[in-house]
């Protein structure tokens, strides 16, 4: 079994939840495609959506070299989507990739995307093949394995979606110190 198969699923998996998320909530990507002066019609990101959950569907289902590799460009361009938005300090609240409008973009955000395009780039020279093929080669092992990549994937999307809105609600504020008495 590839190395490659527990990755792959997660950035695959992430991807169709974010279609998805496009597809019922375009409003924060369309956001954020507009303040970087990009086409945004809510058709325009249901559409990208729906392109997202068949890349990362057929990345799943088939475990393919082409269908890896249509996952990497995506990652690819997610990560210059967020290295454009944070280097020239274009103001969007919202990378809008999960629906959400307080999800900025942030730099472990960035260096995630360009992870996923690596693995997906390396998927991609070395397919992971059908999945019923990894899964019988797995035995008994299949369950424990879908399991730990489902709760990868699970961790991957709050490190993406709800730390960053999260960490954006905190202030790190110095607390003065009047207990000092100073003159």
């Amino acid at each position: 079994m590839s190395v490659f198969v527990g990755p792959l699923l997660v950035f695959a998996g992430l991807l169709v939840a974010a279609g998805v998320a496009k597809g019922i909530a375009p409003q924060a990507a369309s956001g954020a495609l507009r303040g970087m002066g990009l086409p945004s019609s809510a058709l325009f990101v249901r559409l990208l959506g729906l392109i997202e959950v068949a890349i990362g569907l057929t990345a799943i289902v088939t475990g393919s070299g082409p269908a890896a590799l249509g996952l990497a460009a995506s990652y690819v361009g997610f990560a210059g989507f967020v290295a454009i938005a944070l280097t020239r300090n274009i103001p969007i609240s919202s990378c809008g990739c999960f629906g959400k409008d307080d999800t900025p973009p942030t730099w472990a955000h960035f260096v995630f995307n360009l992870a996923g395009a690596a693995t997906a780039g390396l998927a991609a020279a070395n397919p992971i093949g059908n999945p019923s093929a990894w899964l019988a080669e797995l035995n008994s092992l299949a369950v424990p394995y879908l399991i730990l990549t489902s709760v990868t994937l699970f961790f991957s999307y709050i490190l993406l979606a709800e730390l960053p809105r999260t960490m954006a609600l905190i202030k790190f504020e110095p607390v003065a110190d009047n207990a000092g008495g100073g003159t």
